[in-house]
């Protein structure tokens, strides 16, 4: 079963954004909780991937109608569960939204030797030898092109005296790098990073080194331009490394499968041998807005469809929704005294005031969004059903 669609990119917006806050009061950010799969991912039918491997490379083709995938070796898989080894295949990740449009360039690498191309990921072509800002580190994680930055970054991996941090460089044209500049402003110890655009925002899974320890967790990152990135609540994992698990290193950006992300890591052991993992969450769930009793007023926003679709999980609490004009006046017919609660847990639940969902008549308009939770979450909202 192929993934449903591609990552959403246009008219969803994540409330882990603060930039779409204007005030709120007692409420936090809260990451959303992962599912490991009951079936984990073998290969050629163990459990035991036996190749030292930090992250990799996992994606869905729609030309080969299967899982192509590189965790040290090329691999591949029709449910993404049952893996098989396969001669040649992709050792790197194609870029997405990758303005180049030449065939021979699809794949994009830099590595200790310098600048390669390749059409097929198996195959490649050194253009530029020994990039000095980018070869002379300790590995390339990731290449991505930044719609909003209208370049190329690349992450790096520096390790230095006592801990490793990721740094980033950015080209217009991938043969010629800016020096590399810090990522991540933090103290804490940041190996990999996994980054994806979703929503108009870039985010990242992050491997960073518990302090004091030796295990490595999945943290969750932001970015709107892929150059300076903050951590979403610092210190608390996604994932978490445990005894059997002690290193984790995000693969690939999620897949979507219907109202589910799919997430697949590098799990590495004590003794460095690495098992291909799979977790899962529900759809546009990475961090969400919650409070016990809280107010989160957003700043205004343009109506772009006849009514307002939330993903919330109040199963037992209520997320109740006022609209206000953009000086802050509420909308007769819309306040939040008008508002049918919400108590349920959902990805796709439409607000209704009185009964009443149809917000056509304020189409092209700039509206604030006022969202009173009492023991909820709110991880995202959109307008649905725009002409």
């Amino acid at each position: 079963m192929p993934p449903m669609e591609r990552l959403p990119n246009r008219g969803l917006h994540l409330l882990l954004d603060d930039q779409l806050w204007d005030q709120h009061q007692n409420v936090k950010i809260r990451l959303a909780e992962a599912t490991l799969t009951e079936k984990q991912p073998t290969l050629d039918g163990s459990d035991a991937w036996n190749t030292p491997q930090t992250g990799g490379t996992i994606r869905w083709s729609d030309e080969d109608n299967c899982y192509l995938g590189w965790l040290g070796e090329s691999i591949r898989s029709d449910d993404g569960i049952v893996w098989v080894r396969q001669s040649g295949g992709e050792n790197a990740r194609r870029i997405t939204d990758d303005p180049d449009y030449d065939e021979n360039r699809q794949f994009k690498t830099v590595t200790d030797e310098g600048i390669s191309y390749s059409a097929d990921a198996s195959d490649w072509t050194c253009v530029r030898p020994h990039q000095s800002q980018v070869s002379d580190r300790n590995g390339c994680d990731q290449v991505i092109w930044s719609m909003r930055a209208r370049q190329y970054i690349a992450f790096l991996r520096d390790f230095g005296a006592n801990s490793a941090q990721i740094k980033s460089t950015c080209s217009g044209d991938f043969e010629n790098w800016a020096s590399p500049q810090p990522g991540f402003q933090s103290e804490d110890e940041i190996q990999q990073i996994t980054a994806f655009r979703y929503a108009g925002l870039y985010l990242g899974y992050v491997s960073v080194r518990n302090p004091g320890s030796t295990t490595i967790d999945l943290e969750l990152a932001w970015s709107r331009d892929a150059l300076q990135w903050q951590r979403i609540c610092p210190g608390n994992a996604l994932i978490q490394a445990n005894d059997s698990s002690t290193s984790l290193y995000a693969c690939a950006e999620p897949i979507i499968f219907g109202d589910e992300l799919r997430l697949y890591y590098s799990s590495l052991d004590a003794q460095g041998n690495s098992q291909l993992r799979l977790a899962t969450f529900n759809r546009d769930r990475f961090a969400g807005i919650a409070a016990e009793q809280g107010i989160l007023t957003l700043r205004p926003l343009e109506v772009d469809g006849r009514s307002l679709q939330l993903n919330v999980d109040a199963n037992e609490g209520a997320v109740r929704i006022e609209l206000q004009k953009p000086d802050g006046s509420p909308i007769p017919g819309f306040t939040g005294g008008e508002s049918d609660a919400i108590s349920v847990n959902s990805t796709k639940v439409t607000a209704s005031w009185s009964g009443r969902r149809d917000l056509s008549q304020h189409l092209g308009r700039d509206i604030r969004i006022v969202l009173h939770m009492d023991n909820a979450t709110v991880f995202s909202l959109s307008f649905q059903g725009g002409d």
